[in-house]
């Protein structure tokens, strides 16, 4: 999860849950909903992870019999962000050098990507790991992509342009 990212659903799987077994995210109470006795549900707010770091998930539930489960680490890391340079051939890994027309193009930044992923299918995926990037409103096809790189086939339709709008998704 990166900070800014927005709301998301936290999925908490474990055994011997109760309709008041709870959630705590990083110490906090958070709305749970019971699903199953192996199966809660929270969402999570924004504000919850508006910082860097590690968080920490756990459950409680009630006596009699009930206790602390263990603690789960949860990252946060920093939006995606990648210097105006940070586009560059994947042949030549010249600067100065913007992909051709379906060449290979190269992204360096931090916190591109949650996990590293190769692509195993042709026609190469327009999302591969939960990461899609797009270039003047256009999905690039990914090879690609880790917390520090992703490689991509640069869109045809951009040839000649010198000047790129490009927005990650994760």
């Amino acid at each position: 999860y990166a900070v800014g990212g927005g709301y998301f659903s936290l999925t908490v799987n474990g055994t011997g849950f109760t309709p008041a077994s709870q959630i705590l995210f990083n110490g906090a109470n958070v709305f749970t909903i019971y699903l199953s006795p192996t199966l809660l549900w929270a969402n999570i707010f924004p504000t919850s992870v508006a910082t860097v770091g590690t968080f920490q998930i756990s459950v409680t539930n009630p006596s009699p019999g009930g206790g602390s489960s263990v603690t789960v680490s949860f990252p946060v890391v920093g939006a995606p962000s990648f210097p105006a340079n940070g586009i560059i051939s994947g042949v030549t890994f010249d600067p100065t050098q913007l992909p051709s027309a379906a060449g290979i193009g190269s992204m360096f930044g931090v916190n591109l990507a949650p996990s590293t992923v190769f692509a195993s299918t042709i026609p190469l995926p327009t999302t591969l790991g939960g990461v899609s990037i797009s270039i003047n409103g256009i999905l690039a096809p990914l090879f690609f992509v880790s917390q520090g790189q992703i490689n991509f086939q640069f869109p045809w339709e951009l040839v000649g342009l010198t000047q790129l709008n490009v927005t990650i998704t994760d």
